[in-house]
């Protein structure tokens, strides 16, 4: 439907350009000839397949005559040329060679089903293809006919109607005028709706990577088929050579090269993987297959790529579009237009440029171009506490994205370099375990100097002090905060809470403490960041309560403590519609001012610098009555 909407408003952004002349989509005969190649390329395959089923026939043919010929002659000329002992021997030598052949030959048979079953479902998704082509084009002729229709109404209209001959040149201007203003607004719906076709050919070009890859398996695998029943017809026709009765009735050298290339085959063909899916950012999610809860992530993962697809606003894009074309200069404001639009989503191609403005805009002075270039020339060689941590959590920042894989990756070396020189900016931080996940999104949008300034925007601008220090105190102090606010938001959900003594404090960390990385889908995702980027850490909570409400009513329903802590981990992977968890935070939330937050905050922070400073003290006594025993002894004989 996607498809049919572009064509239609491409074929009328044509005809108004030239009333008089019809052209052709040429969005639409590019699908066509893609799907075309993609149909000529599916029967190559096909019919390579069947060949080589007919060869695999063949030589199953000829392995099985081979093998009555063999039993055969080999009764009769082992009995005569070999010992009773020799003879035992090679057949359990020419069995073992036998078995595994054969279980080879299964695996690479089960290995070319798993390819045919593949290219068949690819088949099917080019078939849908092809109905959507053809209904698009059913609409495409319809409204062309229309079209046809209202120029000839309007020219006899514009002929007989008296009104617009009394009007003059004056109407006919002014209508020119509208007609012009038409053709703008069409450009720009049109630019959007060329964007989206571009991304429907990337997602075509990717389907026929995929088949190609999946034919190349499917010849590797039959090729390994043929070359082992190949060495399988050697070693029966070595079999039925003649050999003295000193002599073995096959050679050993080439019986144990046999069997070694056999075992080599199995380990490489049993490392044949399946290709990963990765989305426009790198994260990887073929690990989302594992279990249920894993497979309603990938089903509203999906879910939200059609949503993209089919139901995003052109106005929405379009007004994107007005507003950057507006502020080319980059002159924003703060405004309650752009936090609107900000809190809709900031569109991909735009949100770098929109996050690099939040961060000078929230830095200000504090903002020094040159900076990291200038912190990491002055603090070559230098070593600290924090680098060794550094180099510890590399690897585990995000091991589900190819950018951050390999010690040698890019995305690896920026972000050391990111995290070293922010440890030598704060040296009252250093470096602390979150900070590594915020820097390696940062760099997915922005380069290495604004992701710098990003982390020393969430540190010093955003979250209070201490909210990444050693002791953790505003993080700890931030869940009581939370749960002040749930219990105003959400009493009947605390309640519930309460009475099953359930603590979701250690999931809710987390949340904070990453701006949510690694907590929901890459989308919603990016959208809490987006918000958190332009109004501070108070998004923190309004995405964290709408979580919960948008799973109040499923919570509710669980009588065990268990299942309730399980469901609260999980609902973040679950929340692939960004939209309603928008509006859920911004709209039926209500107020929700940062004033009132700051003082929660404040409360609370002291009371948790208090617990810990007991606990301090409780520690400090426990070592000292560890360090002198005799004292203490003494002391509670004195008592006694």
């Amino acid at each position: 439907m996607r498809l049919t909407c572009d064509c239609v408003l491409s074929c009328s952004f044509d005809w108004l350009k030239n009333i008089t002349g019809r052209s052709t989509c040429d969005q639409c005969v590019e699908l066509q000839s893609l799907v075309d190649q993609l149909k000529k390329q599916l029967i190559q395959r096909e019919q390579e397949v069947s060949d080589k089923d007919e060869l695999n026939n063949f030589l199953q043919k000829q392995i099985r005559e081979q093998d009555m010929k063999l039993n055969t002659s080999h009764m009769t000329s082992a009995d005569q040329q070999c010992p009773e002992q020799d003879k035992d021997k090679y057949i359990l030598v020419l069995q073992q060679s036998l078995d595994n052949t054969s279980l080879l030959k299964s695996k690479l048979e089960d290995q070319l089903r798993e390819a045919e079953e593949t290219v068949a479902k690819l088949q099917e998704e080019i078939a849908s293809y092809q109905e959507i082509l053809t209904i698009k084009d059913d609409v495409v002729m319809g409204i062309t006919n229309q079209l046809s229709e209202l120029t000839e109404q309007q020219a006899v209209t514009m002929v007989t109607s008296p009104k617009i001959q009394q009007t003059g040149a004056e109407g006919c201007y002014s209508d020119l005028e509208k007609l012009r203003e038409a053709v703008e607004a069409y450009k720009e719906k049109n630019m959007f709706l060329a964007n989206e076709i571009l991304e429907m050919n990337r997602l075509r070009c990717d389907d026929a990577e995929l088949i190609a890859q999946k034919s190349r398996q499917s010849d590797q695998l039959q090729t390994e088929l043929t070359r082992n029943q190949s060495r399988y017809l050697v070693l029966l026709e070595e079999m039925k050579k003649p050999k003295m009765t000193s002599e073995s009735p096959i050679n050993p050298e080439l019986l144990h090269r046999m069997l070694e290339d056999a075992m080599e085959t199995v380990d490489t063909s049993s490392g044949l993987e399946s290709s990963n899916y990765y989305d426009s950012y790198g994260f990887n999610h073929k690990h989302l297959l594992e279990d249920s809860v894993a497979v309603e992530s990938v089903s509203g993962m999906v879910n939200q790529q059609l949503q993209q697809l089919e139901d995003t606003s052109a106005s929405r894009c379009v007004h994107w579009l007005h507003y950057m074309n507006d502020h080319s200069n980059n002159d924003f404001q703060h405004s309650k237009e752009l936090k609107l639009m900000v809190r809709a989503g900031i569109p991909a191609n735009h949100r770098s440029k929109i996050w690099r403005w939040c961060i000078r805009y929230h830095l200000g002075k504090e903002y020094v171009p040159n900076k990291y270039r200038i912190l990491l020339e002055e603090n070559i060689g230098r070593t600290s506490t924090a680098l060794n941590q550094i180099e510890l959590d590399l690897l585990r920042t995000l091991p589900n994205n190819f950018h951050y894989h390999n010690p040698d990756d890019k995305g690896i070396v920026m972000l050391r370099r990111v995290l070293v020189a922010f440890s030598w900016y704060k040296p009252d931080v250093g470096y602390c375990q979150g900070l590594n996940r915020l820097a390696a999104i940062a760099l997915l949008f922005l380069d290495e100097e604004m992701s710098f300034w990003y982390l020393v925007t969430v540190v010093q601008c955003f979250m209070p002090d201490g909210y990444y220090g050693n002791q953790l105190i505003a993080s700890q102090a931030d869940q009581r905060v939370l749960k002040d606010l749930m219990a105003e938001k959400l009493p009947k959900l605390t309640s519930f809470f309460e009475y099953y003594k359930v603590d979701y404090s250690p999931v809710t960390f987390n949340w904070f403490l990453t701006v949510y990385v690694d907590t929901v889908p890459t989308e919603t995702m990016l959208q809490i960041w987006d918000s958190f980027l332009y109004e501070g850490s108070k998004v923190l909570f309004r995405y964290a309560i709408a979580l919960f409400k948008s799973n109040e009513e499923q919570l509710l329903k669980l009588d065990n403590p268990s299942a309730i802590f399980s469901q609260i981990r999980r609902m973040g992977k679950l929340a692939y519609d960004p939209q309603r968890l928008s509006q859920i935070a911004f709209r039926e939330l209500h107020s929700f001012p940062m004033r009132i937050v700051n003082q929660k905050r404040i409360l609370h922070t002291r009371q948790v610098e208090a617990e810990q400073q007991e606990v301090d003290r409780d520690r400090q006594r426990y070592y000292k009555s560890r360090q002198h025993p005799s004292d203490n002894d003494n002391d509670t004989t004195e008592q006694s």
